[in-house]
């Protein structure tokens, strides 16, 4: 419990490398508490506290206090007073907070470049609209897989600043317990969302928390570490939400664009997209398209050909055998001709 004598200042625990990101200020000023919360950090933070219990508190604030903190910053949250001066007072606090800003409000508009190096293509593998193995939660709903090679330069797909970097897990497989364990880069847009680049290799993160990145600059190597399949990047643009009493990440739909002049297209499983943005290009085209119509168009080559080599034998066959019943017949006008001139 905290008392009314002591100033406290709380430094919240995360269970990654950001884990002093957020401390939160309790001090005495002229009898009362104000808390206070310092955000030390490259992103905001949105934060949650609550007051399980209390003792002889009158504070000036709805409880609990739901709020974001921008980067760098502190925020004057709430004043705890004495409900009755003679006495001292005291309370419990939590809190939880997260990466991103719970009032930001995402530009629909923006279009994204494909997160990889120019001259690339690759196909989309899972995407909102087609069969869902893996994108069944909120923050994953509308996220993109990209299959590709391990080590496949990957870069940013809109410009930002990088707030969260993971490069230390090497294990992935198809077991959703290593969900958690995916390499990844996170980077901040200037609208409050968030684009995830995730299943890089270990060692496989080229920038750093704090980094500004521009579109088309190299962030990392894309891998197969934690719930992964086989290699792929996992790309995805979220916000946080607040959602049955807890903060949420929510995927978000977005615009990709290849070519100068650029052409839109929303991602769509199937698609293969190479990454030019030097010059006039087409659209990607769906795997229907092209490959397998060409591959439709092979499967039926057995009963084409064979029918037509059969009818060609044929043909062959009864022209060898009328040109043997022909030669037949000139060699026995000759002869007849032969013995009538004899």
């Amino acid at each position: 419990m905290m008392s009314n004598t002591a100033a406290l200042l709380i430094m919240l625990v995360a269970q990654n490398a950001w884990a002093q990101a957020l401390s939160i200020e309790s001090k005495t000023v002229n009898g009362h508490k104000e808390i206070v919360l310092h955000n030390a950090s490259f992103s905001p933070l949105s934060v949650k506290l609550t007051l399980p219990s209390s003792n002889n508190v009158a504070n000036t604030t709805e409880w609990p206090i739901i709020t974001s903190v921008q980067p760098y910053s502190d925020m004057h949250v709430a004043d705890l007073y004495a409900n009755d001066r003679r006495q001292g007072f005291s309370y419990s606090m939590t809190s939880e907070y997260i990466q991103g800003d719970l009032h930001a409000t995402p530009d629909t508009n923006v279009l994204y470049r494909l997160p990889y190096r120019d001259g690339l293509g690759f196909y989309i593998s899972q995407s909102a609209d087609g069969p869902k193995t893996t994108h069944t939660q909120p923050e994953s709903f509308y996220a993109i897989d990209f299959t590709m090679p391990e080590g496949t330069p990957i870069v940013a797909a809109r410009d930002g600043v990088v707030i969260k970097t993971e490069a230390g897990f090497y294990d992935g497989g198809n077991l959703p317990a290593l969900a958690a364990k995916a390499n990844i880069v996170k980077i901040l847009h200037d609208d409050g969302s968030i684009a995830g680049y995730a299943h890089l290799r270990y060692g496989g993160v080229t920038v750093h928390e704090g980094d500004k990145v521009k579109a088309g600059d190299v962030i990392g190597l894309s891998g197969s570490t934690g719930y992964s399949t086989g290699p792929h990047l996992h790309f995805a643009v979220v916000k946080v939400a607040f959602e049955n009493n807890k903060f949420v990440e929510k995927s978000l739909p977005i615009k990709l664009y290849v070519g100068k002049p650029a052409l839109t297209f929303m991602p769509k499983m199937g698609l293969y997209a190479i990454a030019n943005y030097s010059e006039p290009v087409s659209l990607p085209k769906l795997k229907t398209d092209s490959t397998a119509s060409k591959s439709k168009r092979a499967g039926y080559w057995p009963f084409v050909v064979i029918p037509l080599l059969f009818f060609i034998f044929l043909l062959y066959i009864r022209v060898k055998t009328e040109k043997q019943q022909h030669d037949k017949l000139m060699d026995e006008i000759k002869r007849e001709y032969d013995q009538y001139n004899s």
